[in-house]
Parts: C-alpha cells; structure tokens; sequence
C-alpha cells in the first residue's frame, strides 16, 4: 500500500467518523425531543385525569 492509499484510507475512515458522530448528536437531539413531548403528554393526561376526579368526587 503507498503512502497516498494510506493518507486516502485515514480521510475517507475520518470522514466515517464525523458522520457517525453528527448522526450521534442529532440522534440525541430527536431523543431529547421525543422525551420533552412525551413529558407534555403526561403532564397533560395527569392534569385532565386530576379534573376528571374532581368532578367525580
């Protein structure tokens, strides 16, 4: 293997890892994301279910 395969192998393997580490982090960001809506919802539903039992009661 020459040295320009070598040099051209460790760019195309680093350019590999820049794009697993972006899809990491926006893999993150849609998690975190996902997590706060969730959170809402349940806010919501418990918020709806103390009304509910309010008028129950």
């Amino acid at each position: 293997m020459s040295q320009n395969d070598k040099s051209d192998s460790l760019e195309i393997d680093l350019e590999d890892e820049r794009v697993k580490a972006a899809t990491s982090k926006e893999t993150k960001k849609k998690t975190e994301e996902a997590r706060d809506i969730s959170t809402s919802a349940l806010n919501v539903a418990q918020h709806n279910y103390s009304e509910a039992q309010g008028i129950v009661d």
